[in-house]
């Protein structure tokens, strides 16, 4: 998603960052990423049930405090919104 975007990601930061985070928060960042809600959007397919899913993971990633815990400022754009 970084290449698509043209973005530069510091791997090594991330992997430090995504460390501190459990395995719960991963599979949430892993179905959200599957999503792919800014592509979608793009082509104008984020809609209905998708619109659904991808308003219920940002609660849930949001409720579960995740970016307060890890610097994910990296993704912002790329995958998570900024």
């Amino acid at each position: 998603m970084a290449e698509r975007e043209e973005k530069k990601l510091d791997k090594e930061k991330l992997t430090k960052e995504l460390a501190r985070l459990n395995y719960e928060d991963h599979e949430l960042l892993f179905r959200y990423t599957l999503l792919d809600p800014f592509a979608k959007d793009d082509k104008g397919k984020l809609t209905g049930k998708t619109k659904q899913r991808f308003e219920k993971l940002l609660k849930k990633i949001a409720d579960r405090k995740i970016l307060n815990r890890a610097d994910l400022s990296q993704l912002d754009n790329i995958v998570l919104p900024g």
